[in-house]
């Protein structure tokens, strides 16, 4: 970034930390309210003993769930019960999954219970369940003759594919346990036509 671009940058930033003019950039309060949100976030996330993606997850649900809290004109300090009951409304009347409104709600509550332990804020979501899951769609297993058929097809195409979809049929591993496998200890060996 040149030095003249530099000066363009912090000077934009001055202005809207400054708002001093009329521009829909948000006014100096508003910022600092939203610079400790973020910070309260990146504290609880911090705190979590969970995979990268749970924390990214994490992150990405309690900023939408501060944003409602923001568009809603509720006062942080103020939050209670009644609101989070609220926002799974909203979330329900959203159009989501039920499972997708699950992992909003278990995001709010868990950052609650971490706030509750910190001695920052009483733990306002307690109690509050996500949605019942719907089986809208149940996975069946293949017949006999599917299998079959699917053996066929990849035994005449390639070895590999062959054992990986025989292991599949054959074990009932998921697709996820097959990927994550170590093979290193097995030999490799041709394959043998019987």
């Amino acid at each position: 970034m040149s030095q003249q671009s530099q000066y363009k940058y912090y000077k934009q930033q001055e202005e809207q930390l400054l708002n001093l003019d009329d521009s829909p950039y948000p006014t100096y309060l508003e910022l600092l309210k939203l610079t400790k949100i973020n910070a309260l976030i990146q504290l609880f996330i911090s705190a979590q003993d969970v995979r990268q993606s749970s924390k990214n997850t994490y992150c990405r649900t309690l900023r939408q769930y501060f944003s409602w809290v923001d568009q809603k004109g509720y006062d942080l300090s103020l939050v209670a019960r009644p609101q989070i009951i609220e926002y799974k409304i909203n979330l329900l009347n959203s159009g989501l999954s039920s499972l997708t409104i699950a992992s909003y709600i278990s995001s709010v509550r868990r950052f609650y219970e971490w706030c509750e332990s910190e001695k920052i804020y009483p733990n306002v979501a307690k109690g509050v369940k996500g949605p019942k899951r719907q089986n809208k769609f149940r996975r069946q297993g293949l017949s006999p003759e599917q299998s079959q058929n699917l053996l066929s097809y990849f035994q005449e195409r390639s070895p590999r594919d062959y054992s990986i979809i025989s292991i599949l049929l054959r074990t009932g591993l998921r697709t996820i346990e097959l990927i994550r496998a170590d093979v290193s200890p097995f030999v490799t060996q041709p394959l043998r036509q019987f």
